[in-house]
């Protein structure tokens, strides 16, 4: 999850909410002084977010697309 955490269409409580409730499941990013439009105003933080989640998930034991002998 990655929250603005001037987000006032979702506030950062939903966030911080999704990762009690899953913590082996969600990783929280938090943006200080973002808003709701958080790709458009700071894609430069949020895409290497995205990015390193999906190689992460890509690289991951079982996944089908991980590399040969994971």
């Amino acid at each position: 999850v990655i929250q603005g955490l001037a987000d006032a269409v979702a506030p950062p409580e939903n966030g911080r909410r999704l990762a009690r409730a899953h913590p082996a499941r969600v990783r929280l990013v938090e943006l200080e002084g973002v808003g709701h439009r958080l790709l458009h105003d700071r894609s430069d933080r949020v895409v290497p977010e995205i990015l390193a989640f999906v190689t992460q998930q890509h690289r991951a034991p079982g996944h089908r697309g991980a590399p040969e002998g994971e």
